[in-house]
């Protein structure tokens, strides 16, 4: 993934790993502008079984400046570490815990000018949205979905973000989506079947 984390006009280099030599962690190269990057700066996270982790940026404090969240793992939930400015982050937040969330997608989902994060937990077929309030993540809410690569952005034209879920089966594929209305609530998950087997992860493309 690429952010300009320093705000010094140059994307920097962010990813996420978990290995049983090093534990879990991100890891950021910052970028010199000219197509190199400088010395990797490893920040932990919890040390989980299972796949690495799921990386993704965004402002979810509102001070204009790029956080981190991430999720991975068996038994691990969401991770969040706060940008300072300067390229560096400050201590980590474990938001909440899950079975073996598989996904991450990070988008201003109530129109507060805040980042909120949404991930699938795959073992509990759990689409789970973390709201931001000023950089706290104490309103979570939980949709029973078949869980999959995640994603948000305008599906029905009304200016809402939604949120589809992609999804498979040995026996059938598909999107499950959640329509949110003009009252910022978010409706049943509506189901579109889209065959048999495999799928790639979905994205959505802002409107401008």
């Amino acid at each position: 993934m690429l952010g300009d984390l320093d705000l010094d006009g140059h994307l920097d280099m962010i990813g996420g790993s978990n290995l049983p030599s090093t534990g879990g962690k991100v890891t950021v190269r910052h970028g010199n502008g000219d197509g190199t990057f400088g010395a990797p700066t490893d920040y932990a996270l919890p040390n989980v079984l299972g796949s690495g982790y799921h990386v993704v940026t965004g402002d979810v404090d509102g001070d204009g400046v790029l956080d981190l969240a991430a999720t991975g793992g068996t038994l691990h939930g969401l991770s969040v570490l706060l940008g300072n400015g300067d390229g560096t982050f400050g201590p980590r937040h474990d938001v909440s815990n899950g079975n073996f969330p598989n996904s991450i997608a990070c988008a201003d989902v109530n129109g507060d000018q805040l980042a909120d994060l949404v991930f699938t937990d795959y073992n509990s077929n759990t689409l789970s949205l973390v709201m931001s309030v000023g950089g706290d993540f104490d309103q979570k809410i939980d949709f029973t979905v078949p869980a999959g690569p995640v994603t948000i952005g305008d599906l029905n034209g009304d200016s809402r973000p939604d949120i589809a879920s992609a999804w498979n089966s040995a026996s059938k594929a598909g999107v499950t989506i959640l329509f949110q209305d003009l009252n910022e609530v978010f409706g049943p998950p509506q189901t579109f079947p889209l065959g048999i087997g495999g799928i790639s992860p979905i994205r959505s493309r802002s409107r401008t």
